[in-house]
């Protein structure tokens, strides 16, 4: 795959140089065939598959080859030690006695993987010394939120995103807590900028900012990312959208049929039939 997009992808135009433009342009009949080619293997038939959560795996879980892998919950994927939380410390003595690898995800966690049976617990007792056993056992918003780094890092950033990302959820989360949501994953993303590094437009509850403390609120995506959300609010500050959505939140825990999720339950009840997705800027 690497190498066909290499021979084959548009290298001369950024905006044209991924591997989804190639595959659209020469379609995926051809790039699987491809890849066949160069691979010397014949992909199987399609078989059907659907996504039914966007969260990771945490704790001990199995692996095909015997092994085992850790999923570590990581808010914001950021890896340091503050007090009380020695996050960097704690992986350094694992990675000392670690014969697996350390593994980033897309939802912006880590897995311990390629752990023997005989080193679990040897990988266990490190994160209880350090008190991070309890990372995993957090509310269904926290393990489901994302941040892009944005200031004081990102020169693109207009607003703050993973700095503001903690206190807005320990807002939520009280919100969450007395509506009985505590433990219901509803997806809330933060970027610092419309480019949308932490891929907002797919959250359930999406903050974009545009300028320091203002930002687009958005609403009503599925949980699973098969639907764009839409603009709610065309600019709003974090507590103003906490105070805004608390009410609405409230209503979604008594209004909601089984195993509706929260921004389905938006996408009809809340937001109007004629909204459409609008990008940030532009008049809703």
């Amino acid at each position: 795959m690497l190498t066909t997009q290499r021979d084959f992808g548009d290298r001369t135009d950024r905006k044209h140089a991924r591997l989804k433009y190639t595959i659209a342009d020469r379609g995926l009949t051809w790039f699987r065939g491809e890849v066949e080619r160069r691979s010397g293997i014949r992909f199987a038939g399609v078989r059907r598959f659907a996504f039914t959560t966007i969260q990771d795996p945490h704790g001990w879980q199995p692996c095909a080859d015997g092994s085992w892998f850790y999923g570590l919950h990581l808010l914001s994927g950021r890896i340091k030690d503050v007090a009380g939380w020695p996050m960097k410390t704690a992986l350094r003595e694992i990675a000392a006695i670690h014969t697996g690898d350390f593994r980033l995800t897309p939802s912006q966690n880590l897995t311990i993987s390629g752990v023997t049976t005989a080193q679990k617990p040897a990988i266990e007792a490190i994160l209880q010394k350090h008190g991070l056993a309890g990372e995993n056992a957090r509310s269904g918003l926290r393990l489901n939120a994302l941040s892009c780094v944005a200031l004081p890092t990102c020169g693109l950033a207009l607003g703050e995103s993973e700095r503001m990302l903690p206190a807005l959820l320990e807002k939520f989360e009280t919100v969450l807590d007395g509506a009985g949501l505590q433990a219901d994953a509803i997806s809330l993303r933060v970027t610092g900028c419309p480019n949308g590094c932490a891929r907002p437009y797919l959250a359930e509850i999406g903050l974009v900012a545009k300028a320091p403390n203002k930002y687009a609120l958005y609403l009503g995506a599925s949980y699973n990312g098969t639907r764009l959300n839409r603009l709610f609010s065309p600019s709003i500050t974090p507590d103003d959208a906490v105070a805004l959505l608390t009410p609405i939140i409230r209503r979604y825990a008594l209004e909601r049929q089984p195993g509706e999720g929260f921004g389905d339950w938006c996408n009809h009840a809340v937001l109007p039939k004629d909204a459409t997705f609008h990008s940030v800027g532009t008049k809703a």
